[in-house]
């Protein structure tokens, strides 16, 4: 089960990354996955020293967007000679989403020179593994759960699943044997 979690979130993965890889930032604000250009209206220091920014887009861009509180995003620089896969990127949490502003809670104590060279900013949404890690957590909750209600639900599920399969095998059986008459 495990493994076929792995698999499908790489392959998940693998086609978040080839869609929008090689997408425009127009196509990707199209979709909702950019706000382009960005300016930082304000710079604080969060939790564990990590510094969390206010980024507002244009009053006038009031295209639809998936930026939701909890989302991972990267910060990035469209500044001349990167291309889209080697560019400046910082990445955090989306921790507030207001019309046009967010705060985006990043992973540095200390914001990159390039942030506040006067390059056009932006943001993009980046592929969300915590889903995954979710699902990880609970499958392990459950493949360990021992005298409690949890492992009553899995030995019920699993007892389930085994009358099933007798079901199947009885049915299979019956049909063999009409085939033979």
């Amino acid at each position: 089960m495990r493994e076929l979690m792995q698999l499908e979130q790489k392959e998940d993965q693998a086609q978040f990354i080839l869609k929008n890889a090689s997408a425009s930032i127009k196509e990707r604000r199209r979709r909702g996955l950019t706000w382009y250009p960005v300016t930082i209206t304000q710079e604080d220091i969060g939790f564990g020293d990590k510094v969390v920014l206010e980024l507002e887009r244009p009053a006038h861009r009031q295209d639809l967007h998936l930026f939701q509180v909890g989302k991972n995003a990267s910060l990035f620089s469209n500044a001349l000679g990167y291309s889209a896969g080697d560019r400046p990127a910082l990445s955090g949490v989306v921790t507030s989403v207001r019309r046009n502003k967010l705060l985006l809670a990043t992973t540095k104590e200390v914001l990159p020179d390039w942030v506040l060279d006067g390059s056009t900013l932006g943001i993009d949404l980046t592929f969300d593994e915590v889903s995954y890690r979710e699902m990880n957590q609970a499958l392990s909750a459950v493949m360990l759960a021992q005298g409690n209600r949890l492992a009553l639900e899995n030995c019920r599920a699993q007892r389930s699943k085994m009358v099933r399969v007798a079901r199947y095998i009885r049915l299979r059986k019956i049909q063999k044997k009409s085939n033979l008459l």
